[in-house]
């Protein structure tokens, strides 16, 4: 999710914390809200959505969709089909002291949604269709409002539903209703989320890039409009630390920002302009390339640092500011986790890694899960000391097979248990201290997380989508084709996803060995060191800082 850091209402937003470690720090302000009073019979003035939005009195509140809950504990659960309201969306009776036109009026009801864009602004959505508006709907206003490219437009964008930590982000299908996420948001804070404070969570929408979005797909847009909105929800992720970028990679995206506001670098630019430059340099990089001010004191590292941007700013080989935006895009869609979802987890982890096995038996470590079309990873919790996100396990999609057990709706709202992924993916032992050679086999990655049910359908959905089309290019071959590389995904989001076992035949990787057997030995002397990952070379999966087991073993 783009960051909206340092900004305010008029193209910047405030800042915030939470206890709750955020995958970024997006800052907006504003949650869904409505417009038009009405009055009730006895000439009180009251909101027309009050019933949809629970604002009516306790005793006349609708029974929660699911028993087991109490009325009174803040909590309303929801199956995966949400029933219709018992009671009217809109008064039906004449209000008293009123003309007949404001009664006509206040028949219809009419809601808005503040949405926002990733370049700092909102669109305020009123939807023809009421409250039964559809994601898809809100999707074309934007595209309308904005004008952009409407094929393209609905291809790249989709609506997403987050919290101001962004402990939860849900993009929504077209056929979604925005006011039914809306109204249940808590129940979905407390059933998908760790925060301290569900209730208090109020929900932002947006509408960015899809999940779903092809890269090769992406690079094909014409549209500079569109191109501006992909861009600067870019440019919030680098911000946030949502990409793996290296310390050259940072410099340079920095300096292409700068380029783009301040123009070419000049050698005889004035004492307050350089002094303004210098200023505003923490706007353009992520936080923690510069010092804190108490390191500052002792040190002149943001000195330092400073002239090393301004050497690389230098060096730029761009002339025009539009070539600046198109160079920073290309350089973010190289990136492993470019149009990743974020979620929240825990993993097991040898008992020496493990500073709270002194004080208990639990070995755990919280790290951020990302999934996205290229695979799926697992990345280290956000410092503040970092530039970019850290992965420790990279694998492709055709690397890992799995199956998620999800405890009961009940226990999972009270937290007395959490839905488990069990992930089979390909390891690499060193037998012996003697024997340099090594052997690959498959272990067992147990990742603990309320989100797990969320985690297996996105995977689920983009192993899907590589199987359709690797199908299609087989179907080219055999046709005679000549071209098979511009194979077009078919678009399958909106079909169920289909539950994928634990199978040990899933796993292939082209070039590489498994060991058939597993013998006692191998797993006494057998040791765990990091490893360059198969289907990412430039990344070194840390082994020996997780707690691998044998499919074999009972759960």
């Amino acid at each position: 999710m783009a960051a909206f850091a340092n900004r305010v209402q008029n193209g910047e937003a405030s800042s915030s914390t939470s206890r709750h470690p955020p995958a970024l720090h997006r800052k907006p302000v504003f949650p869904i809200t409505e417009i038009d009073e009405c009055v009730d019979e006895h000439g009180n003035l009251v909101h027309e959505c009050s019933v949809l939005l629970e604002k009516r009195r306790k005793d006349d509140r609708p029974a929660p969709p699911l028993s087991g809950l109490d009325e009174g504990d803040g909590t309303e659960a929801v199956s995966s089909t949400i029933a219709e309201p018992e009671l009217p969306l809109f008064p039906v009776k004449r209000p008293r002291g009123k003309s007949f036109d404001k009664f006509i009026e206040n028949l219809f009801v009419r809601a808005q949604i503040k949405v926002y864009l990733m370049d700092y602004t909102s669109i305020d959505f009123i939807p023809v269709t009421g409250y039964e508006c559809l994601a898809r709907e809100m999707v074309d206003i934007v595209i309308k409002k904005r004008s952009l490219d409407f094929d393209q437009g609905r291809k790249c964008l989709a609506v997403w539903f987050a919290n101001l930590t962004d402990a939860l982000e849900v993009q929504l299908k077209p056929h979604h209703n925005p006011f039914w996420i809306q109204k249940y948001w808590k129940y979905y804070m407390q059933r998908y989320s760790t925060v301290l404070k569900p209730n208090d969570q109020t929900p932002v929408v947006y509408v960015r890039r899809s999940i779903w979005l092809p890269v090769d797909v992406e690079r094909q847009v014409t549209d500079h409009r569109l191109q501006h909105l992909l861009f600067h929800e870019a440019k919030s992720n680098v911000l946030s630390k949502r990409y793996a970028l290296s310390r050259e990679s940072v410099l340079k995206l920095g300096c292409l920002l700068i380029f783009r506001d301040n123009g070419r670098y000049s050698n005889t630019i004035s004492p307050q302009k350089m002094q303004q430059l210098h200023d505003s340099m923490e706007g353009y990089f992520p936080s923690g390339l510069f010092p804190t001010q108490f390191a500052n004191i002792f040190s002149s590292k943001r000195e330092d640092t400073i002239n090393e941007i301004l050497s690389a700013y230098e060096m730029l080989e761009i002339r025009h500011r539009d070539d600046a935006r198109q160079r920073y895009l290309e350089i973010c869609q190289q990136d492993v986790l470019y149009g990743a979802a974020m979620f929240h987890g825990t993993v097991d982890v040898p008992m020496s890694l493990s500073i709270t096995s002194l004080f208990s038996d639990q070995n755990e470590m919280s790290v951020l899960l990302a999934v996205n079309q290229r695979g799926f990873f697992v990345l280290s919790s956000l410092k503040a000391a970092s530039i970019s996100a850290e992965v420790l396990l990279a694998f492709s999609h055709k690397e890992i097979s799995f199956s998620f057990r999800e405890p009961s709706e009940e226990k999972a709202i009270q937290n007395q248990d959490t839905a488990c992924l069990d992930l089979v993916v390909p390891v690499s032992f060193h037998n012996t201290v003697d024997s340099p050679t090594s052997s690959c086999q498959k272990r067992l990655l147990h990742i603990y997380s309320k989100q797990a049910p969320l985690i297996a359908v996105c995977v689920g959905t983009f192993q899907r989508l590589e199987r359709a089309a690797e199908m299609q290019r087989r179907e080219q071959v055999i046709n005679g084709a000549e071209n098979t590389e511009n194979v077009s995904r078919r678009s399958v989001v909106d079909q169920p996803v289909e539950e994928i076992t634990l199978v040990e035949e899933s796993v292939t990787i082209p070039g590489v060995t498994f060991s058939s057997t597993t013998t006692s030995s191998t797993r006494k002397s057998g040791k765990l060191t990091p490893a360059r990952s198969f289907a990412f070379p430039q990344i070194t999966n840390r082994l020996d800082m997780f707690q691998f087991k044998s499919p074999h073993e009972p759960l």
